[in-house]
């Protein structure tokens, strides 16, 4: 990143744009292996990396299994789900047969209309977060786009963290995993557990952002990512102006999606201890029961 001009590569990922008076600086990654390529560009970045490449194997090894926990109470949960009374079916439903209740048989549950929901995980914290809490976090949130799914929704998974610095917007974002695509909780430890990793690109961003020239500019965002820049960052304490996108829909466009916010831990009543606890908590928070069938964790805790 050296010179005063943008690098190819720099600005592969980057879009720049204005709302309302402040100028927007948007770094996007379509994986988390794009995301690594970019920070491993840079010549900063090489020991940060090669220490989150060396972290405990042991770390990654308990997120793993933690997540594996709560997916074994997903399946008992989608498997008493799977079945609905009836008046006719594939199996007897035996209680109701005795009672003389005219639905006395089992048939499979219809399939939900498919819809896509947008999860993004806010990955900034408060100063006094736990390294606990953050990983029930990562867990949680892995788990939240299992649930969706075996309630029938599509996913589009994805993290983000900005700062509004110098009257500039400054926006990471990172798709974890795309509608459709299969979730890799391994790839996923990497930026929602390693505390700094957006952090770092957001820095590098606000270094890139003193170097853009207007002729680099890529123009003014579409009203849909402006207004998902709002929702993005609707908690910041700060106004991002009154410009004729700020109304925009979020959904325009896009019937049926949803967007599920996930911000400190603390907000989504994580305390980093026991994991069953914390799911329940987790979950209360979001208050999903419209959408979903809520699964009972604690009374899982051995």
């Amino acid at each position: 990143m050296e010179g005063n001009s943008l690098s190819e590569r720099e600005l592969r990922s980057l879009s720049v744009g204005q709302f309302g008076a402040f100028p927007v600086y948007n770094l996007t990654f379509a994986s988390v292996r794009d995301l690594r390529g970019f920070l491993a560009g840079a010549p900063e970045m090489k020991e940060v990396l090669r220490r989150s490449e060396d972290a405990s194997k042991e770390e990654l090894e308990s997120f793993l299994n933690l997540a594996k926990c709560l997916q074994m109470v997903n399946l008992k949960a989608s498997r008493s789900n799977a079945a609905e009374p009836a008046f006719v079916g594939n199996r007897p439903n035996v209680p109701a047969y005795v009672a003389g209740a005219p639905k006395n048989m089992y048939r499979i549950a219809r399939a939900k209309e498919k819809k896509v929901v947008q999860v993004l995980i806010n990955l900034t914290y408060a100063g006094n977060t736990t390294a606990a809490q953050i990983r029930n976090r990562g867990i949680l949130a892995l788990n939240l786009v299992r649930v969706l799914e075996q309630n029938g929704y599509i996913v589009d998974f994805r993290a983000f963290e900005a700062t509004f610095e110098d009257n500039a917007v400054c926006l990471c974002d990172v798709v974890l995993k795309k509608p459709g695509g299969k979730l890799n909780p391994e790839s996923c430890y990497y930026p929602l557990c390693e505390q700094l990793v957006l952090r770092h690109a957001v820095g590098l961003l606000q270094k890139m952002s003193l170097r853009i020239k207007p002729e680099e500019s890529s123009g003014r965002l579409s009203d849909e990512k402006l207004a998902e820049l709002l929702l993005l960052n609707r908690q910041w304490k700060i106004s991002l102006g009154n410009g004729p996108a700020a109304n925009a829909s979020p959904n325009k466009g896009k019937p049926g999606r949803r967007q599920i916010f996930l911000g400190t831990p603390a907000s989504l009543g994580i305390t980093g201890g026991d994991i069953y606890r914390d799911a329940d908590s987790f979950l209360r928070s979001l208050k999903l029961a419209d959408m979903i069938t809520v699964p009972k964790y604690e009374s899982e805790e051995e």
